[in-house]
């Protein structure tokens, strides 16, 4: 401390300049607001700097961003001292070889090249138009959209939403029997409501197939005849048929003979891969979560599981064992249907 600061008054701006020279440099806070360390702060003194981030550097001496620079462009034999450019229309002077310049842009910097555009990669999907569809009963958002039943499937679209987002869902339950392929076709027909996503219902119960008959649906190639079909191929394209312009299903078709060796194969992988690529929902129905493995297979593929319990059919017992099952994969709810 200066003689001028001990009297009281206040000292050269030189001296100035020192003492706040000395101190750390100055940090940013939340509020954007800027303090230099106080010369006075000592032991017990609240420092400026506590829950702050560090100021960023300047963009001057950023080694990450690119420098202004010079670019000479041949504007051709020289007709006098001035001439209008191509750059940006007006008047620059030239330099003593005949060039013009390009004066460096107005904010002071030069946006670094961006790379070539890369075209995307062709879709591997192929819709196909699906006739002859007659939904069952049991499917409310089709039969009754303005039902209580309708307005519950709906409910469960938000509280989903609520819990993480799920993008990719599976829906299972303990046991066969107990609604989940119903409850997996109005979820899926109740996110593609209002036509804001593309969403694909997938068949992945290669046991028991429902799906299928629950929308009076039969096609010439299932899931599994689309996987066998891959594993000779890889670039055959997987088919889906098209039930509105933004819901899509795969069913499973014929019944596997090996379930679990499907389900766990590469091309299964892919093909979940692939779909939450370009849709923006898949919902995946599943054998049940204490029939077999397979259940264990597909929820490693997903974001979210819902289990799904029918009131009068499900006991106790199975659906804390399910529960315990799924629980660390990603368990995002629950479902209680009616008898």
């Amino acid at each position: 401390m200066t003689d001028d600061t001990k009297r009281g008054r206040r000292p050269k701006f030189e001296e100035a300049a020192t003492i706040i020279s000395d101190q750390p440099p100055l940090w940013k806070r939340p509020d954007n607001t800027t303090l230099p360390r106080l010369p006075h702060s000592g032991p017990g003194a609240p420092d400026p700097r506590a829950g702050a981030e560090p100021r960023r550097p300047s963009p001057m001496t950023d080694p990450r961003v690119a420098r202004p620079t010079v670019e000479y462009v041949d504007m051709g034999e020289p007709d006098g001292d001035y001439e209008e450019t191509p750059l940006n229309g007006t008047a620059m002077p030239r330099n003593g070889n005949g060039q013009g310049y390009r004066a460096p842009h107005p904010s002071g910097f030069v946006a670094p090249v961006e790379a070539p555009l890369q075209l995307a990669a062709p879709s591997p999907f192929v819709h196909r138009a699906a006739g002859g569809v007659s939904p069952d009963r049991s499917i409310a958002l089709v039969h009754a959209p303005d039902s209580g039943a309708a307005a519950q499937w709906r409910l469960l679209k938000f509280k989903l939403k609520e819990n993480g987002d799920p993008r990719v869902l599976a829906i299972t339950s303990a046991s066969q029997g107990e609604g989940k392929s119903v409850a997996a076709a109005n979820l899926a027909l109740s996110l593609a409501e209002g036509q804001r996503a593309r969403v694909v219902l997938l068949e992945a119960n290669l046991r028991a197939p429902a799906l299928g008959s629950l929308f009076g649906l039969e096609v010439p190639l299932g899931l599994t005849d689309q996987l066998r079909r891959r594993r000779r191929d890889a670039e055959s394209p997987w088919e889906l048929y098209e039930l509105a312009s933004n819901f899509f299903f795969l069913p499973c078709g014929r019944p596997a003979e090996n379930p679990a060796a499907m389900l766990g194969s590469e091309q299964f992988t892919g093909l979940v891969r692939d779909l939450r690529l370009y849709y923006d929902f898949v919902v995946i129905d599943t054998p049940g979560a204490l029939v077999a493995a397979d259940m264990n297979i597909v929820q490693d593929l997903v974001e979210g599981v819902v289990l799904v319990c029918r009131s009068g059919v499900s006991t106790r017992s199975q659906v804390q064992k399910a529960i315990g099952r799924l629980a660390k994969h990603n368990l995002v709810g629950m479902v209680l249907v009616e008898a």
